[in-house]
């Protein structure tokens, strides 16, 4: 594959990975796989932060703005589409 001039040999496709496709929550907070699509998180963190003490969810309500104003849902999963 030829990105920008630059060849790459090799390509790692992570798209079918289920480890890598829902956030996990820990005590120090979530760890986002790589093949987790935006919408998938934006759906996990509602979800989750609905169950949080009202403080320690401020910072994750933040995100999901910020994640609501990115693009619109299928331009949002593009990037990890199963081909």
């Amino acid at each position: 594959m030829q990105v920008k001039g630059v060849h790459y040999p090799l390509i790692i496709h992570s798209g079918r990975i289920l480890e890598l496709q829902t956030p996990k929550w820990g005590n120090n907070g979530v760890t986002v796989g790589a093949a987790c699509t935006l919408s998938t998180l934006k759906d996990e963190m509602e979800r989750t932060v609905r169950e949080m003490e009202a403080e320690k969810a401020k910072g994750y309500r933040a995100l999901l703005q910020t994640l609501q104003c990115l693009a619109g849902k299928q331009i949002r999963n593009m990037a990890v589409r199963t081909p």
